[in-house]
């Protein structure tokens, strides 16, 4: 009876300690293994393009494939870690008896007796190593074995375990220090990682390969007792060298890899559509530039056919903090200055306003009040669309707006995307009244060489570009047509047909260069962060520079322009603009050959039939248009590598030119044409630009 009544007792007490653990595991339950990992950016060749810590914990821990831990390192990790992993309930009390027991006899800790689920729930924790710390990781032991399979806490270990800096998980180390994932591993190198966690700064192998060699032997005694290894085994595995091949992490795109893992959080690993060799050849370019701190620049290359970004620049500073910062200016709203033009005279075209040839007048005009001027502060009288365009001309371009009317054209922005600014649009908008992004005008300017069709540029494989019809293509060609015979900076040679745009915002705070060739569009901004102003900055010199060294290093390009059936050559008579076969020979001033759209010459917009325009008469009269448009101004007062002394006196500056030109000092711009005494000792450079765009430079010397 009285057995019987003990035996009751007994599974009574049993089922309360029960109910009470089960009651504090749901009232106290232990964090769950659950991992976050880093983010990996690779390039469209599968090289990793850069990389980002975990979320939570700021460390690089990867992802393995699949949950199978390899036999080999599994093997090398519970010889000396936890031979009774898969038996004990997540204590080992022998191996605690025993670690105990060492304790009391050299009077130190030699072997803690924790089993693998104690030191994953420690490192859960960051539980100290006390006592009272032992006991709490135990009971969060049988806690994890309570709710977790043996292999799903072996999984979270091997992930979670410090291996040294800021790598955690062997998965990491097994890419980092031999760029092979943990599954390729062989026994040698299996057993350094197993050793790492007992010590993870002085057993890492990058840093202390001598003492990392000496732990691996001594797991690999352990190793052999329980995989019956020959004494010639063990002897080569022991003498094995230590050979690394540390991974490289270029950590380059930053500012791709940053919206892929915007947009894709739950992706560890993402394909981007950057090429990394072009991306560092392109950023080493945008380095090279000398920024002031206000002072940033921005890049991107696209792929006209897929639509895929191929390089992604940006520059980069210390914070205040002394954390990297990175500047963003390619998703940034900006002024686009001039760079929207093109679409404008594409419009025009389009509607059969004008022609390639229509005369403009760039004069001093006011629209309804508004008196726009041009960049270098001068007019030119009697132009054509396509040198108006070529020349980057103010005036007719408000004019052609002003026709056109603005409701419509902000309508054509808005469906590119190029018109951000919450603002009433006004005939401001062509000279840069409102906002654009870098990112949306290279997907717009890839419409001139591709049919008028614009796209969407992507930056992952996951995405698909998105294009629609968004300019008449017979417009586009003429566009593009027109903007390929604007001079590239002095010193550059075109080594593709290329139709390219330069623009400056007001103040100078903005300076943008886009080029579009058949293959690619390259899309460059200078400027100041804070929009700060700047009269010095320029879209052509400054920003078409980088445009121009960024174009030298693309591949050749695959295809070529094809004019669309219905542009067709027309030779038309000025100023009236009608075509040569309708106006009588005593009325045509001028000939000239025009790009049509279906033969359709339409009669210039600001003249009476065959007449010059009011506004022209008096220009034309005092300064007639530069009609030779062949060969850069020469410089005639100095001479190349000429020396001047010091001090020198005011030299007023002379080029052959017929029509006004620009000079600048170091890239700067001269406001009146004239060397001022002050300049400093050393050797300068000058440059003359004409209103075609052509240049020519030379270098003198102070001394």
């Amino acid at each position: 009876m009285r057995n019987r009544f003990s035996g009751k007792r007994f599974l009574s007490s049993l089922l309360f300690v029960f109910i009470c653990l089960w009651v504090v595991d749901r009232l106290y339950p232990p964090p769950a293994l659950v991992l976050d990992y880093s983010t990996r950016i690779y390039d469209r060749h599968g090289e990793l393009l850069y990389r980002f810590a975990s979320p939570s914990a700021g460390v690089y821990r990867y992802p393995r494939e699949g949950d199978i831990v390899p036999p080999l390192y599994e093997d090398a990790l519970l010889a000396f870690e936890d031979r009774w992993f898969y038996y004990h309930p997540g204590v080992n009390p022998f191996a605690l008896g025993r670690g105990l027991w060492q304790w009391i006899k050299n009077g130190e800790i030699v072997s803690g007796g924790s089993t693998l689920t104690m030191q994953l729930a420690r490192m859960m924790e960051g539980m100290p190593r006390t006592p009272a710390g032992k006991i709490h990781q135990m009971l969060r032991a049988l806690q994890y074995e309570w709710s977790y399979s043996k292999q799903e806490i072996l999984n979270a270990y091997i992930d979670k375990v410090p291996m040294g800096g800021a790598l955690e998980g062997v998965e990491a180390a097994s890419q980092h220090y031999f760029s092979l994932p943990l599954a390729a591993l062989t026994l040698s190198q299996s057993l350094i990682l197993a050793g790492i966690p007992q010590n993870p700064e002085r057993l890492r192998p990058d840093l202390h390969p001598e003492q990392a060699s000496q732990q691996r032997n001594k797991l690999l005694i352990r190793y052999g007792a329980i995989r019956t290894l020959s004494d010639d085994q063990l002897q080569l595995i022991a003498n094995e060298p230590l050979v690394l091949v540390p991974a490289h992490v270029p950590q380059a795109g930053y500012w791709t890899a940053e919206a892929l893992r915007s947009n894709y959080p739950q992706e560890s690993d993402l394909t981007s559509t950057l090429d990394l060799r072009l991306q560092q050849q392109v950023q080493e370019r945008l380095d090279a530039v000398i920024y002031s701190r206000d002072e940033a620049a921005a890049v991107v290359v696209l792929d006209n056919e897929t639509g895929e970004i191929l390089a992604r620049a940006g520059n980069t500073r210390q914070g205040v903090s002394g954390k990297r910062q990175w500047l963003d200016l390619t998703d940034a709203v900006r002024s686009p200055g001039s760079t929207l033009k093109p679409f404008l005279y594409a419009e025009a075209l389009s509607r059969k306003l004008v022609h390639s040839e229509s005369l403009l007048s760039d004069v001093p005009l006011s629209f309804h009040g508004y008196r726009p001027g041009n960049f270098n502060r001068r007019f030119h009288g009697a132009v054509s669309v396509s040198e108006a365009l070529q020349h980057s001309l103010n005036v007719p371009a408000v004019s052609l707006l002003d026709k056109l009317s603005v409701e419509d054209f902000s309508e054509l922005l808005l469906e590119g995307n190029l018109h951000q600014s919450k603002t009433p649009a006004n005939l401001s908008l062509i000279l840069g009244g409102t906002g654009t992004r870098l990112l949306d005008l290279v997907g717009a300017y890839r419409a001139l060489t591709k049919d008028g069709q614009l796209i969407t540029p992507i930056e992952s494989s996951l995405e698909q570009a998105q294009t629609h019809d968004w300019l008449d293509p017979n417009a586009a060609w003429i566009v593009a047509t027109a903007l390929s015979n604007v001079a590239p900076p002095s010193g550059y040679l075109p080594r593709r047909k290329i139709a390219w745009k330069t623009g400056t915002s007001w103040g100078g705070r903005d300076a943008w260069a886009i080029g579009v060739s058949a293959d690619y569009t390259v899309g460059v901004w200078m400027g100041s962060v804070r929009g700060a102003s700047d009269p010095n900055r320029s879209g052509y010199f400054d920003s078409g520079t980088l445009l121009f060294d960024v174009l030298n290093i693309l591949p050749p390009d695959n295809r070529a322009w094809t004019k669309p059936p219905a542009v067709k050559a027309v030779s038309i008579c000025w100023p009236g603009g009608r075509a040569v076969t309708n106006v009588s020979k005593t009325q045509c001033e001028q000939r000239r050959k025009a790009w049509t759209i279906d033969g359709i010459a339409p009669a210039t917009l600001e003249a009476r039939p065959n007449q010059w325009p009011d506004a022209l008469t008096q220009w034309q009269k005092d300064k007639r248009v530069v009609d030779d448009w062949q060969g850069p101004p020469i410089i005639e007062s100095l001479n190349d590598d000429q020396y001047i002394g010091a001090p020198m006196t005011s030299i007023k500056l002379r080029a052959t030119s017929q029509g006004e030109v620009d000079w600048y000092l170091d890239g700067k711009w001269l406001a009146n044409g004239i060397l001022q005494p002050g300049i400093d000792i050393g050797e300068h450079q000058l440059t003359v630009v004409d209103i075609a765009g052509r240049s020519s430079k030379i270098t003198f010397t102070v001394q």
